[in-house]
């Protein structure tokens, strides 16, 4: 797996391997781990690739001034919308998005639009098939170097996410953030439509494709269309069977 070290744009979780754009994001996802204290980039970078990437270089591809600001604990930059502050103009900007809805980022291929450049470059691997990112178990491919993190771990049963209410292990630290939600009826997601509220952003989306009739996932041997993707797949293994079914009759005819 290769890496382009960009400008004090790249953070590696030492523990998990995920990397990060977003400063704010890394330090939530490191805090996962119960660490109490964020390296600075120099040295989770360095602790990943120090037999092949020297300090003088690393040091060179990091942009000073931004270093300076994300190290000072100072958070200059205040969302107009919410008054959160950030320490760098860039995070406030990708935050705002959030409030204003704008999607800046629009795909080549069919303009779907998104909010964040690295959601838009996932995203074009739909259309591209490209899955650079392979298990080193089962030679398995994945367009994302997150999923590839999370698939293996179903070949090394590590559960890093420890739920600190009762003990309970978990490969994603998103599914971690659901469980709590169990103990803590915390429902942060709210639709727009009816203000019912969940405890999971997928069964918000679930629920508003009530509202919109959006029915996204289709079978690949019939075309019915279906709200929600657990119907989908129950759907096309019938559809499967009987189409092979019908196939292996006409043969033998």
């Amino acid at each position: 797996m290769s890496l382009t070290f960009k400008c004090y744009k790249l953070f590696i979780c030492r523990f998990c391997q995920i990397n990060f754009h977003a400063f704010d994001r890394f330090q939530c996802h490191v805090r996962m781990h119960k660490i109490k204290y964020v390296h600075c980039n120099v040295n989770w970078i360095d602790q990943q690739y120090k037999e092949s990437k020297s300090d003088q270089y690393l040091t060179q591809n990091i942009d000073s001034k931004e270093y300076t600001k994300v190290h000072s604990n100072k958070k200059p930059y205040q969302c107009e919308y919410c008054q959160k502050c950030f320490a760098l103009n860039s995070n406030l900007k990708r935050h705002k998005r959030t409030h204003t809805k704008e999607k800046p980022y629009q795909c080549d291929y069919c303009q779907k639009c998104f909010a964040d450049r690295s959601n838009l470059k996932n995203h074009k691997r739909t259309h591209t098939r490209e899955k650079p990112y392979q298990c080193e178990y089962c030679q398995k491919c994945f367009a994302r170097s997150s999923i590839l993190i999370h698939h293996k771990r179903s070949h090394t049963k590590e559960k890093p996410y420890q739920c600190d209410y009762c003990q309970k292990c978990f490969t994603k630290s998103s599914n971690l953030l659901t469980h709590i939600r169990t103990h803590t009826k915390e429902k942060p997601y709210q639709c727009d439509k009816c203000q019912k509220c969940f405890a999971d952003r997928s069964n918000l989306k679930c629920h508003i494709r009530t509202h919109t009739k959006e029915k996204p996932y289709q079978c690949e041997y019939c075309q019915k269309c279906f709200s929600q993707k657990h119907s989908q797949i129950r759907h096309t293994r019938t559809c499967r069977s009987n189409h092979i079914r019908t196939h292996s009759e006409e043969k033998s005819n």
